[in-house]
């Protein structure tokens, strides 16, 4: 390969790299988050507390302004992530 080559495969990745952290990485799904309100804590204790596989919908729902979402079978609240009874 010559030396254009591996600059343009270096800046794709790094673009790649870069969509993927600002809209599928956890810290991505915690801003969105923060950003609606639906969580009182800090970002830290957010993404130390769930998994990403929980943040996803959890995200996608406080995005959507749906005031609850389903994981793994159960319904949660969007505003803080608990439970509904």
């Amino acid at each position: 390969m010559n030396k254009k080559t591996i600059f343009y495969v270096g800046v794709y990745a790094v673009v790649a790299y870069g969509a993927y952290y600002m809209f599928f990485s956890k810290s991505a799904y915690v801003r969105t988050i923060k950003k609606t309100n639906n969580y009182s804590g800090t970002e830290k204790d957010l993404k130390d507390l769930v998994g990403k596989n929980f943040l996803k919908p959890w995200a996608r729902a406080a995005k959507n302004n749906v005031p609850t979402f389903q994981f793994e079978g159960k319904t949660y609240n969007t505003k803080g992530g608990k439970i509904v009874r």
